[in-house]
């Protein structure tokens, strides 16, 4: 059988004030062309993919992520797809409207993977479910699928890759779900490794509790590393992922943002254990309350906790 020949992948569009970089054993990084101020958006990122998980789709916007408490009445505008039962719903008509298109092309096919018999289902089921809606998500963009790859490590992700092992076995049964499902005309493999970029790059909706709601994937956004005492703070707003100047940002500075919240009460060993379980790297210890963590503090005061999702880890 002949080999496919894979297209390129698609470089990333960066900002004229934003350049990438590439340093030995970190990767891709993002540092400032142009002088930054405080309080500047420093970066706007428009989402790939995502995944709102089921029971929060009544509460979440499907087009820009905003959201009602869950204490409150649903979304007013349900998908509007003939005989739909995928729970999707959208803060106004214009959202629905601007969604509908890439939507419908998978919205039968959202409720055939999210529907079953079981009352509980086990985790495992709720991670194919997860990452088989996120490829549904991803092959519905217009763009082709291995811009994706952009946010992949320069190390292949294996079974010893920390931050279990498991999702890997994960992400090939969703791509065998998604066969299933409708025409791939990519091989075997390409809807995996796309969808494996969410191991470490997948930056989180949550809701007014905290609890993770959902997700995104945001290529550009995943050039930037994390650091405890960050530049920027990272919030979810308009449907886009964005990052705002904590301070003055100076030419050839590369920008950071905490991957876990610093200023929610958790402790440094807390905080320690989170990124290198998840990132496989260990953090530099928090001595006391940083400056950025102040700065954080007073972004939430202007935004609810869930534009301010910082932690990308999965809890699946």
């Amino acid at each position: 059988m002949a080999s496919v020949l894979l297209p390129p992948i698609p470089p990333l569009t960066v900002p004229p004030h934003l350049r990438i970089i590439d340093v030995a054993g970190a990767g891709r990084n993002l540092v400032l062309a142009e002088r930054q101020a405080e309080g500047a958006v420093v970066l706007v990122d428009e989402p790939f993919c995502h995944i709102v998980h089921q029971r929060f789709r009544r509460f979440t916007c499907d087009n820009c992520y905003n959201f009602t408490s869950i204490d409150g009445p649903n979304l007013r505008f349900p998908c509007s797809e003939t005989s739909s039962s995928c729970g999707v719903h959208y803060c106004s008509a214009s959202c629905r409207s601007l969604k509908k298109s890439r939507h419908s092309k998978v919205c039968s096919l959202t409720n055939l993977v999210s529907s079953s018999p079981r009352k509980k289902k086990k985790s495992s089921d709720k991670a194919l479910e997860t990452y088989v809606n996120l490829l549904l998500s991803a092959v519905s963009n217009p763009s082709p699928l291995r811009y994706l790859e952009n946010c992949l490590p320069e190390t292949p992700l294996t079974p010893s890759t920390p931050g279990k092992s498991k999702r890997l076995t994960t992400y090939s049964s969703a791509e065998s779900t998604l066969r299933t499902l409708l025409p791939c005309p990519l091989p075997s493999g390409s809807y995996s490794r796309a969808v494996s970029t969410s191991h470490f790059n997948a930056v989180g909706l949550y809701d007014e509790y905290g609890e993770e709601s959902g997700f995104v994937l945001s290529p550009l956004m995943a050039m930037v590393n994390h650091s405890c005492y960050p530049n920027c703070g990272q919030y979810v707003e308009d449907g886009k992922v964005k990052l705002r100047a904590l301070r003055d940002l100076e030419v050839g500075e590369e920008i950071f943002y905490s991957y876990v919240s610093i200023g929610g009460g958790t402790t440094g060993e807390e905080r320690r254990k989170d990124i290198e379980g998840n990132w496989g790297f260990v953090s530099q210890p928090h001595q006391s309350p940083s400056r950025s963590s102040k700065k954080i503090a007073n972004m939430k005061g202007e935004m609810s906790f869930r534009q301010l999702g910082n932690v990308r880890s999965l809890k699946l």
